[in-house]
């Protein structure tokens, strides 16, 4: 674990709700991403020191359900910030990033917005 992860750890535990202040460039930008896509997936991101790192070149695939029609039409705008960071799939995700510390995620599943489930490579 490195010094940069040791330092978030302590400052939030585990499954506490961090501050706007506490999210780093990178993982705001992931967060953002998320919210954009709202149904789908991201693909293809390397964790490194507990940042996602090289998801430059990650696929983005939006999910369109045609038997829903909310799903064919724009998306919601993303929240706050502050109100995005409470929700409890977001905060397990910034948490996984904490734990794993360096990992390959094959796909991050997302519904209405929020992190679901992660598929990670072993």
């Amino acid at each position: 674990m490195s010094y940069h992860t040791q330092k978030r750890c302590a400052t939030r535990p585990r499954g506490a709700s961090p501050s706007c202040e506490s999210v780093s460039d990178k993982r705001r930008l992931l967060l953002l991403w998320i919210q954009h896509i709202y149904d789908g997936r991201i693909e293809n991101i390397r964790v490194r020191a507990g940042e996602p790192f090289e998801y430059s070149s990650s696929a983005h695939i939006a999910t369109i359900d045609f038997r829903s029609w909310s799903s064919l039409i724009q998306t919601p705008e993303p929240l706050p910030e502050s109100e995005y960071l409470t929700h409890e799939e977001v905060q397990r995700l910034l948490d996984y990033f904490d734990e794993a510390a360096n990992c390959e995620i094959a796909s991050i599943e997302i519904e209405g917005g929020l992190p679901v489930r992660i598929n990670v490579r072993r």
